[in-house]
């Protein structure tokens, strides 16, 4: 069992067409979405070498997403917090206590994962 952390940083910049009451009007949009997710996991080992290891995993966690969004020059912000997720297909670590990772599958983290890894123990 592990514990993953992630972080993603979602930017989208528009313009649009409003109608109220029969009026249209254009508008400026700018969208910050800043994702911290935190999911919990089991994986399945099917190779367990001293320094390469393969896996499929399956994990739940939490997605805390802190937005803001900018209408017409008026920023707003709020915090959302979303249920997260992760499908591992198929993983590959190398290294021993200090390593890294690749990962494909989908979820919270999306569908290809890399990144640094660290073991506290076996």
């Amino acid at each position: 069992m592990g514990i993953m952390f992630g972080y993603q940083n979602f930017h989208y910049t528009g313009k649009g067409r409003l109608t109220l009451n029969g009026n249209d009007s254009v508008i400026s949009l700018i969208a910050d979405d800043r994702l911290v997710t935190g999911i919990a996991r089991v994986t399945f080992c099917y190779l367990n070498r001293p320094f390469i290891r393969m896996y499929s995993g399956i994990g739940i966690g939490l997605t805390i997403d802190f937005g803001r969004v900018t209408v017409n020059g008026e920023p707003t912000s709020e915090r959302k917090l979303w249920p997260g997720g992760e499908l591992t297909l198929m993983g590959l670590r190398f290294g021993r206590a200090f390593g890294g990772f690749l990962e494909f599958g989908f979820g919270s983290y999306g569908i290809l994962n890399a990144g640094l890894s660290y073991k506290f123990a076996d």
